[in-house]
């Protein structure tokens, strides 16, 4: 497909396919959708989108289009569709380099979580419950439970071992890549987010 917008000729034919969508369907079917990122000679992104069904031969009847794309728009389909391998596969197609934390978010954010309970209740159904809560949360916020520091204790003043262990290697480790920390206390899980300026909040 060949479309002019804004003076700027963007054509299919004469462009590198970067990445392609679909929603999966056939694409002889009326509800079939793509969306194919492309790049020009010149480095600019486009999208060649259609929705409908796509005879033999590649001869469409869909209602397709052409939709410039900043590199900023371009990286955000690619998140919003999931495609984190090919936001670092562009970087080969000579393309204006993107930052660390541009990649980064394309990755799962890291939390831990910690919780404290005595020794005779560790085996229990109800712990068990709250573990499955800590990995329940993130699953539903699309975080990675790296691990869950877990206080078994005889007495409420007993030493908190694992306590001190997140301390050392998040809390007060400049280089930590962990996000989020998630305490469990008082049937509550208080999610806090790392940085100067955290944010906490009870769930």
């Amino acid at each position: 497909m060949k479309k002019t917008i804004n003076k700027k000729v963007y054509d299919t034919e004469k462009s590198k396919l970067l990445v392609k969508y679909s929603n999966g369907l056939a694409s002889n079917d009326i509800n079939y959708v793509f969306e194919n990122l492309f790049m020009t000679e010149e480095g600019k992104f486009f999208l060649h989108t259609g929705k409908g069904a796509i005879a033999k031969g590649n001869k469409t009847n869909a209602l397709e289009t052409i939709i410039p794309l900043t590199t900023s728009d371009a990286y955000q389909w690619l998140r919003n569709h999931k495609k984190s391998a090919d936001i670092s596969n562009l970087i080969d197609f000579g393309i204006e380099p993107i930052s660390k934390k541009d990649l980064n978010r394309t990755k799962k954010a890291k939390a831990v979580g910690y919780v404290s309970v005595k020794k005779k209740f560790a085996n229990g159904r109800e712990h068990k419950m709250v573990l499955e809560g800590f990995k329940r949360l993130c699953e539903i916020n699309n975080w990675e439970l790296v691990k869950i520091y877990e206080d078994k204790t005889s007495s409420p003043l007993g030493p908190r071992k694992e306590m001190g262990k997140l301390f050392r290697e998040v809390k007060f480790n400049k280089n930590t890549d962990i996000e989020y920390t998630i305490h469990y206390t008082f049937g509550k899980y208080l999610v806090t987010k790392m940085g100067n300026n955290s944010e906490s909040i009870i769930i």
